[in-house]
């Protein structure tokens, strides 16, 4: 009982740990992105946010995409300050020395394929929650915010600035957020909890909280899940970062679609599925889900 109650409090001690390392790091990177972003382009982050954005230029366009390179780079950060702080091998505890076998890699990729139009529903939910008026205007300026960033980052989402804004909106940010909220995060909530579904909700609900899009938060509660348990099923951080991966670049790809050809994607906000392929696509995702589970094994993210 005693040992039991010791390593609670050094589980508790650690999870907070990584929320304080995490602010931290964030901040920091945050502070050297603004000065860095005067040195080399001599313009003020926060005062590119707040241009409109049929008067964002392509000088200023650059800028803003450099000061987002930041953000990620301050996730590895507090992972890696996370780990020496623990005293954990980086590379070992994230799971990113882990490798997977092709079998449990297509498997993953089709449940989340599978899982896609779920997710589009989801959001399409969430998008049409209502709440008290302050509170409502308080979610509708969070969110509109939001929209008003990444319409800056992408406003010259044409021809060779895809596979920029794709590295920078994309790969970037799977990397850094699944290093951290998968690799560190999770683990630490499930050490806390010694509950592997309580741990993955709780890393769940604390990533889709600091993304500031209450109109998003279910869809990403459920991404966010959906990423952690075949991270538990494959024991490999690199198939989730790969599927972040493809999950954010779907929507720069749509976007540099509709900006070439001037056509509505699938990923439109407008665009709605069918009622049957939303019941198909549950039912696949259940299949894969099975095949999944009975192929691979769970990993024992405990430790003391």
């Amino acid at each position: 009982m005693e040992n039991t109650s010791i390593n609670r409090r050094f589980g508790i001690s650690h999870f907070f740990l990584a929320i304080g390392i995490l602010l931290l790091s964030t901040a920091a990177m945050a502070f050297a992105a603004e000065q860095l972003t005067k040195l080399i382009f001599g313009m003020d982050i926060k005062a590119l946010r707040e241009i409109p954005l049929e008067q964002f230029t392509i000088a200023q366009s650059n800028a803003y995409k450099f000061s987002h390179v930041f953000t990620p780079i301050g996730f590895m950060l507090a992972a890696i300050v996370c780990a020496i702080v623990f005293r954990k091998n980086f590379l070992e505890f994230t799971g990113l020395k882990n490798k997977s076998t092709w079998m449990i890699l297509g498997l993953s990729l089709v449940f989340f394929g599978a899982c896609l139009p779920v997710i589009s529903a989801l959001i399409i939910y969430n998008g049409q929650a209502q709440f008290p008026p302050e509170i409502q205007n308080y979610f509708t300026e969070l969110e509109a915010l939001s929209d008003h960033i990444y319409g800056l980052v992408l406003k010259y989402n044409t021809g060779g600035s895809l596979l920029v804004n794709i590295l920078i909106m994309s790969v970037l940010p799977a990397i850094g957020e699944e290093i951290f909220f998968r690799g560190i995060l999770m683990r630490v909530s499930i050490n806390v909890t010694r509950n592997v579904h309580a741990g993955i909700i709780i890393s769940a609900l604390i990533f889709a909280g600091l993304h500031l899009q209450p109109f998003k938060f279910i869809p990403m509660v459920a991404l966010a899940a959906l990423f952690s348990y075949i991270y538990y099923r494959s024991g490999s951080l690199w198939i989730p970062i790969l599927l972040h991966a493809v999950n954010n670049a779907m929507v720069v790809i749509a976007d540099w679609y509709t900006k070439t050809t001037g056509e509505t994607s699938a990923l439109d906000s407008d665009f709605n599925l069918p009622p049957i392929y939303l019941i198909s696509s549950v039912v696949f995702a259940a299949g894969a889900l099975y095949l999944l589970w009975k192929n691979s094994h769970h990993t024992d993210f405990t430790y003391e």
